[in-house]
């Protein structure tokens, strides 16, 4: 879901490498328009959290631009 959106945003595929932390939170902004509630958009945000994490872990990204993003509430 973040990968669609990611890309209908910024007009290109997502790249683990190209992802901030401002495209993390204009995602979980955008979950919250959208009128997910507060515990489907931090499980998403957790999602995409783990993954970030095992990436920095096999080196592919050089930080985890989910790894201090605030939960919803």
């Amino acid at each position: 879901m973040f990968e669609r959106w990611y890309a209908e945003t910024n007009g290109h595929p997502a790249s683990s490498v190209r992802v901030t932390p401002l495209d993390v939170r204009e995602w979980k902004s955008h979950l919250v328009r959208r009128g997910f509630r507060p515990a489907t958009v931090n499980r998403r945000i957790s999602a995409l959290r783990a993954y970030f994490r095992w990436a920095q872990d096999a080196g592919l990204v050089p930080t985890n631009p989910a790894g201090r993003i605030q939960p919803a509430k």
